[in-house]
């Protein structure tokens, strides 16, 4: 999906876009200090502006845990804001969204940061005054100058009930954490309401690729500012006319350059490529189990020391701070394991084949889409406690070769159950979400081999 935004949209008290006051001494003092601007200070100094151009300070987006969403409805989290600001840096400056020749772009961004102390992403933005000269006579001039902003996402998640929408249109008919076609009744109707338990309804974006900035003369988001409704069955609810940044964009008539629209996360394409290896690897496995005999030996093999530790880790860690120092000593935790530590029920008959079956029913781009377990969160206690587990299930080369080197080959029992219900087809997504989440956390390609390999092997044999 594309999206389309102003940085007047969210609720802020600061301007957010301004020139960056320079005179032959550097940047203004004052007007550092009042645009709140400190993490570009050395940007500020040090940028070679050219005669004729003028450097334009921009906050176009602001988190959601500090300011909340915007008017549109989306929201856009500090982790999102930390991770994805430099997506700026590959666009350009445009009039009106028309942005799919660079050359007739005005401008560039030169620099992008996230302002901790402000909760914001700032952009500074070299303004060439002869393709443009509105620009610097308006804010010279105190007029007011809209700028919009577009980005690309994967999906969207619903504040209220968590849905995951790959696009507004189609049904919502997937389980909430699993990426799907259609928004949910919430998004559809409800977008910028604030519920009677305090709650407002807007809809995140995780994963948002920021690539266009233009000048807009007259801004479409004027619609969602002015228009407001209240919805069928909401008595007492005043949202926003049906103009989300999804709409925004569709009336914008947004292109994306072809890089923007081909293009995946960084994160989630690497994903997307192991879940294919892993499906390839689990197809060939029951078939050719000889090739694979060799690596048996190194599978991790849980003991009481290992699930007693295991009990000790869940009993006093949250589950975020143990997947991520499990993470640390590149621990991957098997479903049993991964069940306690997220304080679950095991459901699964099996999970050998997992891969393989989410790749025939054209599921594995949605897996690698679901970021639950990209970022977590760890304690210092928790990495200790990890430490008693590395000898025995940690998948780092060196415990590997261990093993091969002094375990007997664990027996291996052919076959795979598939999942009947509903519940243990979504918790074995989960699984999978997490499985490749950990795996593409390794950036030696040779490691994520080897990993990959004893991780599906695990699944289809029994270890004494």
């Amino acid at each position: 999906m594309f999206k389309v935004f102003s940085p007047y949209d969210f609720n802020t008290d600061f301007d957010p876009i301004q020139i960056v006051r320079r005179h032959r001494r550097g940047v203004d003092a004052a007007w550092l200090k009042a645009a709140s601007a400190e993490c570009f200070a050395q940007e500020f100094e040090e940028y070679p502006l050219q005669p004729g151009h003028t450097l334009v300070h921009l906050a176009p987006v602001a988190e959601s845990e500090r300011y909340s969403a915007n008017v549109n409805g989306d929201g856009f989290t500090k982790l999102a804001c930390q991770r994805f600001h430099p997506t700026f840096l590959n666009g350009n400056a445009f009039r009106e969204h028309v942005n799919h020749d660079p050359r007739k772009g005005y401008g560039k961004p030169v620099a992008t940061a996230y302002n901790e102390k402000m909760g914001r992403i700032e952009l500074l933005v070299d303004v060439d005054d002869a393709k443009n000269p509105a620009v610097k006579e308006a804010l010279e001039s105190g007029k007011y100058l809209d700028w919009s902003m577009a980005c690309k996402i994967d999906y969207d998640v619903c504040s209220i009930c968590g849905n995951k929408a790959t696009t507004p249109r189609g049904p919502c008919d997937q389980p909430p954490e699993v990426p799907s076609g259609g928004y949910c009744k919430h998004a559809k109707s409800m977008l910028g309401a604030l519920l009677d338990d305090g709650r407002r309804v807007y809809v995140d974006n995780p994963h948002p690729i920021f690539f266009d900035i233009s000048q807009v003369g007259k801004p479409a988001e004027v619609i969602a500012r002015t228009m407001r409704f209240k919805a069928a069955g909401q008595s007492g609810l005043l949202v926003p006319y049906d103009r989300s940044g999804v709409g925004l964009a569709e009336l914008c008539g947004l292109e994306a350059p072809l890089y923007v629209r081909a293009s995946l996360p960084p994160c989630r394409a690497l994903k997307l490529a192991v879940a294919r290896k892993l499906a390839e690897m689990e197809k060939q496995i029951p078939l050719t189990l000889q090739r694979f005999r060799r690596l048996l030996p190194g599978i991790p093999v849980r003991s009481q020391q290992t699930d007693a530790a295991l009990a000790e880790m869940t009993g006093k860690q949250a589950s975020d701070n143990l997947l991520a120092a499990c993470r640390r000593r590149r621990i991957i935790l098997d479903f049993d394991a991964f069940c306690a530590v997220t304080k679950q029920a095991n459901t699964q008959p099996s999970l050998a084949g997992l891969f393989a079956r989410l790749g025939d029913a054209e599921l594995l781009s949605d897996v690698a889409g679901d970021g639950t377990y990209d970022d977590c969160k760890m304690s210092l206690q928790a990495v200790a406690v990890t430490e008693k587990l590395a000898s025995q299930l940690s998948l780092s080369p060196v415990h590997v070769r261990d093993r091969l080197i002094s375990n007997p080959e664990p027996r291996h029992v052919p076959g795979a159950v598939v999942p009947q219900t509903e519940a243990q087809e979504r918790q074995a997504r989960k699984y999978a979400a997490y499985l490749l989440s950990e795996l593409a956390s390794q950036e030696e390609e040779s490691d994520r081999e080897l990993e990959a390999a004893l991780t599906v092997l695990r699944h289809h044999v029994k270890c004494n």
